[in-house]
């Protein structure tokens, strides 16, 4: 298994995500070349396989720079919203433990909707 949380810049990695979820193709293939084929699930550690889901939010130690980006199995992505937000939330005080779990943000796409599309 190889790493499963990268950081990348806030606002790009938001549009990433957001134009991940709508299922644009170019999308969906950057964010498969961002991991490797044996990438597994941040939250379950089982491997993420070819189709994955995407958990993208700012990063706790930089969160109004940096995004936090990370795979998630076709399990976990089938929870329940609110379990699976759980979890991540219970990971994130996990990997973070100086973070205070209050300044945690889950971005839902209705926040991502307001981002400017860049092809119009």
């Amino acid at each position: 298994m190889t790493d499963s949380l990268l950081s990348a810049p806030l606002r790009p990695a938001l549009a990433l995500y957001r134009d991940f979820v709508r299922g644009d193709p170019a999308a969906v293939a950057e964010v498969r070349g961002l991991f490797a084929a044996d990438a597994a699930c941040w939250l379950c550690a089982a491997p993420a396989g070819n189709d994955f889901g995407l958990y993208v939010t700012e990063d706790p130690v930089a969160p109004t720079t940096t995004a936090m980006i990370a795979p998630l199995c076709a399990r976990c992505m089938s929870l329940p919203t609110l379990q699976r937000w759980n979890r991540i939330r219970k990971m994130v005080i996990a990997t973070f433990p100086s973070v205070n779990p209050r300044n945690i943000r889950m971005i839902p796409m209705a926040a991502l909707r307001r981002l400017p599309c860049p092809n119009g």
